[in-house]
């Protein structure tokens, strides 16, 4: 991410993807397919397990996101002294108090819960929130814990859980970013793009020349970090991959930092783009040398993968797949392992949606390598049947 020229403070500059354009649309196509039902799809893809375990792998690395974090927001509930009912709440049809408690946010939602016995009775009964409880408790906890909960419901929440995709990229991708709306990401890009990398209100100042009054609006996403460990621990002697030279361990961090959601940053910085020009030119030069050197400090400090802030509002949750009742962690490529020129690549994930468009593209895999004649495709894409 590091460039020879500072970035405008009104741009947000993208990490280039690691998939072409062609793949991209093939990938935006699977969501579609996704989105509309697995009764609407028009084929299913089923791979034999044989050819899965044979050219694929799962990482075994340590990854300390918000989830790994001790004493998260508990999900249980104290025993409540008051028999209070739900109030004029109680004369509505069941059906309608639903209607109205799936439409809170989460933090209205966990706060009406704690009311009392029939208000706690109230929320746990609700299907998708036992659907949250059930299959990804980290989601609700991690997001309380933060203070992030008036940005999503229980239903969006649950329909992120359910989406396989990367919401920058479209790749196959396995965590939450909650620091404001949930979105589904990929490895590489809550680590390589500025979209995912949250600043403390110093940097917003001194990247967006933005003052603490224009950070505290409603529209900026903000959080309070909780300590712990974070980043991802690698062995030197894990042989899952060749791209990773000596170990590595997760970095403690001992405060905690009130942290902002970049991308709103800079759409607020748009916004008072006049002012913050305003008072460029009444400090003149050394307000504008001043602030293009913090710029690029924080460029080069963002240490990607090892930026304890990117890892801060980053949940691991596996995609839930619906039909089959299940979570899918996905795998990875034994072929991509030593892709020249892309950081981050051999990291990149699949599904059986994904996994053969990553054959067409790549070639097929042959002793561990792609390989791109016509009859070996031809061969590998054999154990791919259509239905």
């Amino acid at each position: 991410m590091h460039q020879s020229s500072y970035p405008s403070p009104f741009t947000i500059h993208l990490p280039p993807s690691p998939l072409t354009s062609t793949t991209k649309h093939t990938a935006q196509h699977s969501i579609k397919h996704e989105q509309t039902g697995h009764e609407a799809m028009t084929f299913i893809l089923r791979i034999s397990a044989r050819s899965i375990t044979a050219n694929t792998y799962t990482p075994t690395f340590e990854e300390y996101t918000l989830d790994r974090v001790p004493d998260l927001y508990p999900l249980t509930t104290p025993p409540f002294n008051a028999s209070s009912g739900l109030g004029d709440l109680s004369k509505l049809p069941n059906e309608i108090i639903d209607c109205i408690l799936e439409h809170m946010d989460l933090a209205s939602l966990m706060n009406f819960r704690s009311i009392n016995n029939q208000t706690s009775a109230a929320v746990n009964q609700l299907s998708v929130f036992k659907l949250l409880c059930k299959h990804a408790p980290q989601t609700v906890r991690g997001i309380m814990s933060i203070r992030t909960g008036q940005w999503t419901t229980c239903v969006e929440l649950w329909e992120r859980v359910c989406s396989a995709y990367c919401n920058n990229c479209a790749d196959f991708a396995g965590y939450l970013y909650v620091l404001g709306p949930v979105q589904r990401v990929c490895f590489f890009c809550f680590t390589t793009s500025s979209l995912y990398c949250p600043l403390t209100p110093c940097e917003a100042k001194d990247y967006f020349g933005l003052l603490p009054a224009e950070c505290q609006t409603d529209d900026i996403p903000k959080m309070r970090s909780i300590p712990g460990l974070y980043a991802e621990e690698q062995r030197a002697s894990d042989s899952s991959h060749s791209t990773v030279d000596g170990a590595t361990m997760p970095i403690p961090c001992r405060e905690t930092l009130t942290l902002l959601d970049q991308a709103a940053l800079c759409k607020v910085a748009l916004d008072h783009r006049a002012e913050i020009e305003e008072r460029q030119k009444q400090a003149q030069m050394l307000w504008r040398t001043h602030s293009r050197n913090c710029r690029r400090i924080i460029i080069s400090e963002d240490h990607q993968i090892h930026n304890v802030k990117r890892w801060m509002a980053i949940i691991k949750v596996p995609h839930f797949v619906k039909h089959e009742r299940r979570m899918d962690e996905g795998f990875c490529c034994r072929g991509c392992n030593n892709m020249a020129g892309r950081e981050s690549y051999w990291r990149r994930k699949f599904n059986a949606q994904t996994w053969r468009e990553h054959l067409m593209e790549y070639g097929a895999l042959r002793n561990g390598k792609h390989v791109h004649s016509d009859a070996e495709l031809a061969l590998d894409l054999g154990n791919l049947t259509i239905g």
